[in-house]
């Protein structure tokens, strides 16, 4: 494969990883609901620090994966216009999935924003980009659009066993002691 269809699959397996970790700390859909760990890890200096690296690592990685740049040889959109260069006779869905990822435009430049503004570089103005946010649906819709994407760039079955390494939030286990 590709070295840069490498590294974008790494950027991505490494977003959703740090989303499951995050969801996980803050009991995002997952199937048991536990107040008790999300209210441990935010109050403990140690482990809220994790739950902000485990979000920033998901908005840098992210940044990888859809930031149009020169510099970015693995960004999806460039990906996927060469693929349609290069590929003319099988590039439908390449060019279907360029489409989604302009109907998300908005999403993705929230993305990059936040980024930029507050985990690259903590603007003055950093609060106005962080405490808005992403909706949670805005996200899952990013990972729909990023994922069908990279099957056209390369296949179900290879995006399907970077995702088999990724543990689900809710396999994730923290116990904590009554002490």
């Amino acid at each position: 494969m590709e070295e840069n269809l490498q590294r974008l699959l790494k950027s991505y397996s490494n977003a959703r990883r740090s989303w499951e970790s995050w969801c996980f700390m803050v009991n995002i859909d997952v199937k048991t609901v536990r107040f008790d760990i999300a209210r441990h890890i935010k109050n403990d200096k140690f482990l809220s620090h994790y739950l902000y690296l485990s979000l920033k690592d998901y908005y840098i990685e992210m940044y990888k994966i859809l930031k149009v740049s020169k510099n970015n040889k693995d960004n999806i959109f460039r990906l996927l216009n060469s693929f349609i260069e290069t590929n003319p006779e099988k590039n439908g869905q390449a060019k279907s999935s360029i489409e989604e990822l302009n109907k998300i435009q908005p999403t993705i430049k929230k993305m990059c924003d936040i980024r930029d503004k507050f985990y690259a570089h903590l603007d003055k103005d950093y609060k106005d980009y962080i405490y808005k946010g992403i909706a949670v649906g805005e996200d899952t819709q990013c990972f729909i659009v990023v994922e069908t994407a990279i099957i056209a760039l390369t296949s179900r079955e290879t995006l399907q066993s970077f995702l088999d390494e990724i543990p689900s939030r809710d396999e994730f286990k923290l116990e904590l002691s009554s002490a």
